[in-house]
């Protein structure tokens, strides 16, 4: 109906399941897309202050910081915790976006070793990652197979993924 509505509902589940710091995440784009961003920076800086050892909520709150700041906040948050997981999913995309694909393509084999299910997330950024190394056919290899394993929409978006690498 709304974000407004998502975000009630959302919150709602997270009540139920506080540990889940995915669903946490989307509550945070829900609550950035109805424009309380700065409210919810002041909160999450709080409850980081108070769990000084939570990697979790150091991550939430690292999370809600864009461009350099967050990039910072998020190679610091890798030295003190160094196997979160989020954290290397998050460091790792940024380093991407930042142009650092290097260290973007090394964190991600560290993170594919770590919990490749967080990896998974960043299947696109590993795709634009081989391209961005000129390995336009391991790109191309590994959209085949996950090609071969999906369905419906992803089947989709691999396919127009496909054709776009092809054409390059």
């Amino acid at each position: 109906v709304s974000n407004a509505e998502a975000l009630r509902i959302s919150r709602k589940v997270l009540k139920i399941h506080p540990d889940d710091v995915m669903l946490e995440r989307s509550v945070q784009d829900f609550r950035d897309d109805i424009g309380e961003h700065e409210l919810m920076l002041t909160e999450y800086a709080q409850r980081a202050s108070q769990h000084a050892d939570s990697s979790s909520e150091q991550y939430l709150y690292a999370s809600s910081l864009s461009g350099s700041e967050g990039l910072q906040t998020m190679k610091a948050l890798r030295q003190k915790f160094p196997q979160d997981a989020n954290i290397l999913r998050s460091l790792t995309w940024r380093k991407f976006v930042h142009g650092d694909s290097r260290g973007a393509a090394q964190d991600l084999q560290q993170l594919s070793t770590l919990s490749p299910e967080n990896a998974s997330y960043l299947f696109d950024t590993q795709i634009k990652l081989l391209l961005t190394q000129q390995r336009a056919v391991d790109a191309l290899k590994i959209l085949d197979a996950a090609m071969n394993n999906s369905k419906g929409l992803e089947r989709a978006v691999h396919a127009l993924e496909f054709s776009e690498i092809a054409r390059q």
